[in-house]
C-alpha cells in the first residue's frame, strides 16, 4: 500500500514535470523495475535515422539478485505505422529509413534471465534541414512544395518571407516538433520573434505554391518594417 501510494505521488510529480530528466528512471527505480535507464532517442541528428541508446538496467537491489539481462527489445511506432527488433545485446540501436520530421516513439524492454521484463521509451525524429541565413537585403530560396530550415532567430527582431506566388511558414523550437506559431498562406508574412530558444536555434517549415517555387527571407530589428 505504501509503494502504491509513493508511486501514484510520484507519477503526479512526473506528469507536472515532464521536462525533468530522469524522471521516468526515478518511477522505475521506486517501483523496483528492470528497466533500461537513460533510454534516449535521437532529436533531429540525422537525415534518414534515429539513434537511440540506453544503459543496462539497475540490478543491485536484493530483489535482483543473481539475476542477469539476457536481451533488449526495441519497439517504434509513428503515425503510420510501427516496427521492432528483439534480441540484442548491445546498449544501442538505430532505427534506418524513417520519414523526415515524424515523431516516433521508442520503448527499450529489458528481458531478464529471470523471466521479467522492464521497459522506457522517449521519442525521436529525424530532420535533413537546410541552413536558412538572414543576409543583409534578404537571402533567396527555390523549393518545391515544402522544406524544413535550420536558422537563428533573435528575440525582438522581425522576420519577413515574401513568396513569388504565395507560401506559409511554421516555426518550431531547435531539436523539437511542437509547433511555435504558424502564418497562413499569403504573398508575404512576417512573424515578430518572442521566443528566445535554446541557442537562439529554430526549425522552419516553409510551404510554397508553384514549381519551383522561391521566397526571400530578410530580418529587421525592432518589430516591422
Amino acid at each position: 500500500m505504501r509503494r502504491a501510494r509513493r508511486a501514484a505521488f510520484l507519477a503526479a510529480s512526473c506528469l507536472a514535470s515532464l521536462s525533468l530528466g530522469g524522471c521516468q528512471d526515478l518511477f522505475n527505480a521506486i517501483l523496483h523495475s528492470p528497466a533500461p535507464v537513460g533510454v534516449e532517442a535521437s532529436d533531429g541528428d540525422y537525415p534518414d535515422r534515429i539513434s537511440v541508446s540506453w544503459s543496462a538496467p539497475d540490478l543491485s537491489d536484493e530483489s535482483w539478485d543473481g539475476a542477469e539481462v539476457s536481451y533488449y527489445e526495441v519497439e517504434w511506432s509513428w503515425e503510420g505505422g510501427s516496427g521492432s527488433s528483439s534480441h540484442l545485446y548491445s546498449t544501442s540501436y538505430t532505427i534506418s529509413s524513417v520519414a523526415e520530421a515524424e515523431e516516433y516513439y521508442v520503448t527499450v524492454a529489458a528481458h531478464l534471465d529471470t523471466g521479467e521484463t522492464g521497459s522506457a521509451s522517449d521519442s525521436g525524429f529525424a530532420m535533413d534541414a537546410e541552413k536558412l541565413v538572414w543576409a543583409s537585403g534578404g537571402s533567396s530560396y527555390t523549393i518545391s512544395g515544402e522544406r524544413w530550415y535550420e536558422t537563428m532567430l533573435q528575440e525582438g527582431f522581425s522576420y519577413r518571407f515574401a513568396f513569388s506566388a504565395t507560401g506559409s511558414v511554421a516555426f518550431y523550437p531547435y531539436e523539437s516538433l511542437d509547433e511555435l506559431h504558424s502564418i497562413g498562406s499569403a504573398n508575404a508574412v512576417t512573424w515578430n520573434c518572442d521566443e528566445e530558444g535554446e541557442g537562439s536555434k529554430f526549425y522552419l517549415r516553409v510551404s510554397a505554391s508553384g514549381y519551383p517555387a522561391t521566397f526571400t527571407a530578410s530580418c529587421d530589428y525592432g518589430f516591422g518594417f
